[in-house]
């Protein structure tokens, strides 16, 4: 719901700032869930606590650009 995501504020100037540098940008994006604060609270990921969640699918995009940057 809506309660559950907020994107984060400001991106545009951290994207200015890094594209300076020459570093690539990741397209994938988290936001703000509760699912994050409550799968770590119980000493769990979000894939491990929800894996068919919003917070997870987050977490899987980030890891795919992840491998492929390092490939």
């Amino acid at each position: 719901g809506i309660r559950d995501r907020s994107p984060s504020r400001g991106l545009g100037d951290v994207y200015k700032r890094q594209a300076g540098y020459g570093l690539p940008i990741f397209r994938a994006r988290t936001y703000q869930r509760v699912l994050y604060a409550n799968a770590a609270a119980t000493g769990l990921g979000v894939i491990e606590a929800d894996p068919h969640s919003a917070a997870a699918s987050e977490i899987q995009a980030i890891l795919k650009e992840l491998e492929e940057f390092s490939a």
